[in-house]
């Protein structure tokens, strides 16, 4: 009896086959590549096609701390316009006399947050006595105050106050500049026109949403 030798076919005469057998069935086959067939680490950038992945493909948990972003929603748990830095100024147009009433001399309308305002107003006297000024900055409850001798005479009867005040709230608010006049007897505070004006006032506003207000 003839002995029949039995062999393993090669792995190359089995792919031949296989490729015999789809092209004799006129059958399209797709190439299914899974994330076991890739080698980790061996993708790069440029084997990915250009704005094809998505906030969800990427986990956002694992992306590291992002240098610069010209647009976004957030920082943090606030919303990108309750940061972004924000300054109001104004300025007064025209002199504003004031008597022994409080007078506003002018106001900034601010939105919500945590605002750092200053004001600086040069104040002068007409009168033939000595008169001070008593100037207010008010922001909410929040108040600064300065006071000025103002004697008479040319040059002596003019000086200027600073104001500077913190002030946070969660709703718009004003930040106004009021005035009055104090004198010796004998000086009638409410003379129309008044002996006290104010002029070149100025206004300005910074919001600050992470300044502390603190006393010492």
């Amino acid at each position: 009896m003839n002995r029949i030798l039995r062999r393993r076919p090669s792995p190359a005469l089995i792919i031949s086959l296989i490729a015999l057998f789809v092209a004799m069935g006129g059958s399209a086959y797709a190439l299914v590549i899974t994330g076991g067939d890739v080698k980790n680490g061996s993708l790069t950038g440029k084997d990915l096609r250009k704005n094809t992945l998505t906030g969800t493909q990427i986990r956002e948990s694992k992306v590291g701390k992002v240098p610069k972003a010209k647009i976004a929603d957030k920082v943090g748990d606030k919303t990108a316009a309750a940061v972004t830095t924000r300054a109001f100024f104004a300025a007064q147009k025209s002199p504003k006399g004031f008597t022994g009433n409080e007078t506003l001399i002018g106001k900034i309308s601010l939105p919500a947050g945590a605002f750092i305002i200053s004001a600086k107003l040069t104040v002068s006297n007409s009168a033939t006595g000595t008169l001070r000024a008593n100037c207010f900055l008010r922001a909410g409850t929040s108040e600064d105050r300065g006071t000025i001798a103002l004697p008479p005479g040319n040059g002596a009867n003019t000086g200027v106050i600073p104001l500077l005040q913190a002030h946070v709230q969660n709703s718009p608010f004003d930040a106004s500049v009021f005035c009055k006049a104090e004198g010796n007897e004998g000086l009638n505070l409410f003379n129309q026109p008044p002996f006290t004006t104010a002029t070149n006032t100025k206004l300005a506003a910074i919001r600050a949403d992470d300044a502390q207000v603190l006393d010492f």
